[in-house]
């Protein structure tokens, strides 16, 4: 299913970021932050950040090619929305180190099963 599809994409991007220590990570993403989009970290910051989401859109397109999401939705705002999500989830797992993946990763699927079933695509 297109919902199965873009949680697995989403889930292995939040492996690869539970693969490197969470404290190193925070302290890396706080200083990208903290620098802002115009210095180095936090150009490099918003780079992986765009990357991951047209990670998504270009998911979202091949199904939406396919004839398994409508020719009249827009994608790109679909896609920023499913990674606004995924980021939020990540933020709290950043946060809390008793944050488990998998608890996140059934949020993060929560979160756009509704997306979808909001632009008429079913779970199934």
């Amino acid at each position: 299913s297109v919902l199965d599809a873009v949680v697995t994409l989403v889930a292995s991007l939040f492996e690869v970021l539970a693969a490197f220590d969470r404290g190193l990570l925070r302290r890396v993403t706080l200083n990208a932050l903290n620098e802002g989009p115009d210095r180095d970290a936090g150009a490099r910051y918003v780079l992986v950040e765009t990357e991951m989401a047209d990670e998504i859109e270009e998911l979202l397109k091949a199904r939406q090619n396919a004839g398994e999401l409508p020719k009249q939705i827009d994608i790109p705002a679909i896609a920023r929305a499913i990674f606004a999500c995924g980021n939020g989830e990540f933020y709290v797992w950043l946060g809390d180190d008793a944050a488990e993946l998998p608890d996140v990763i059934h949020r993060v699927r929560r979160h756009i099963e509704i997306i979808l079933n909001a632009i008429g695509v079913g779970a199934a």
